[in-house]
């Protein structure tokens, strides 16, 4: 399927660039999102005249994202997450938790901006995450990860867990079955 580009895309194209995309992404992404049109005689000529316009609003659009980028240069998060008594993660730090934390703070970002190349964050110190903003606009910021309360699993607290849970059962039905 053929379609103008209305807008510069990474690893596809400049605007007014006609390119060969699959059906699927050229119908259900590129054109409603107003991002491509369809490659007809028409839209050729149409867009040959809007090239100019859609141009400026690109670069108008990619200077309100420099200005909003700049608020998150030497940015660092601190992220308390639970420990195992040698100081391992119980789990991870992913793109919600960074999010979160940033918003905290008053900096608002999405999870889409948020890129962690390898995958969540599994230890605790410093780690460094890209913010992609526009793929030519990036900013590098720090995540301390803190090890915050303690989390010590213990077996017979688990047994203990089951035992009160199993009691609760129990005392329900006994309630259940008098009335």
């Amino acid at each position: 399927m053929e379609v103008i580009l209305k807008e510069t895309i990474k690893n596809l194209g400049e605007i007014g660039d006609v390119v060969t995309v699959k059906p699927g992404y050229g119908r259900n992404y590129l054109i409603p999102t107003g991002k491509a049109a369809y490659a007809t005689p028409e839209n050729l000529r149409i867009l040959g005249q809007e090239k100019e316009e859609l141009e400026r609003k690109q670069q108008a659009d990619k200077e309100l994202v420099r200005a909003r980028s700049k608020d998150f240069e030497n940015l660092r998060l601190t992220i308390e997450a639970n420990v195992t008594e040698q100081g391992n993660l119980y789990g991870s730090i992913g793109t919600i938790d960074i999010v979160n934390s940033a918003n905290s703070m008053g900096k608002e970002i999405e999870r889409s901006e948020v890129n962690l190349p390898d995958g969540p964050i599994k230890s605790i110190g410093e780690h460094e995450v890209t913010l992609i903003f526009h793929p030519e606009i990036q900013v590098v910021i720090l995540v301390n990860v803190v090890g915050g309360e303690v989390a010590i699993k213990n077996t017979l607290d688990l047994e203990e867990e089951v035992d009160n849970i199993e009691e609760e059962n129990k005392n329900e039905e006994i309630i259940e079955e008098s009335e």
